[in-house]
């Protein structure tokens, strides 16, 4: 098997599939363009302004490829989705509660243990289901055979 061939697919194959893969790759182009306008910005002696402009200058430096900054920046993008999500959860659940709010104010050394179970209480990770694609796989000492169904 190569290693451009997953080993999951998507469970709908159909126009889901399409629009998961468009978005995704809109925010790569994305993502691309914005490193290749630092980079020139670079060229012509310009001086970082931005992340994006940073992260370009750095490429070259201590192993840094230019593949690691377009990821890094990616994860970036695709993170600040979750954290948005994890900090509206925190609000909501604080604005529910105000027994937990009235104690947090008053013992804001737990605020950190509290935030965490709110993340682990009410969590923002999606729940994706796969197929396996290869004939078989192993995974976690289970045989997985084409067409399982995995939940991730």
């Amino acid at each position: 098997m190569s290693s451009d061939a997953p080993v999951l697919e998507l469970a709908d194959e159909g126009a889901a599939r399409a629009q998961h893969l468009a978005a995704k790759q809109g925010v790569y182009d994305l993502v691309q363009e914005a490193v290749a306008d630092r980079r020139e910005r670079l060229l012509r002696g310009e001086a970082p302004q931005d992340l994006v402009g940073l992260m370009a200058a750095a490429e070259g430096r201590d192993g840094i490829s230019p593949a690691m900054v377009s990821d890094n920046l990616f994860n970036i993008i695709i993170g600040s989705d979750t954290t948005e999500r994890w900090i509206g959860n925190a609000i909501v659940r604080l604005a529910t509660n105000p027994q937990l709010s009235e104690r947090l104010r008053a013992e804001p050394g737990r605020l950190e243990p509290a935030l965490q179970e709110v993340m682990r209480i009410d969590t923002v990770a999606q729940v994706i289901m796969r197929r396996v694609k290869a004939e078989e796989s192993l995974l976690g000492g289970q045989t997985l055979k084409r067409g399982d169904q995995l939940v991730l």
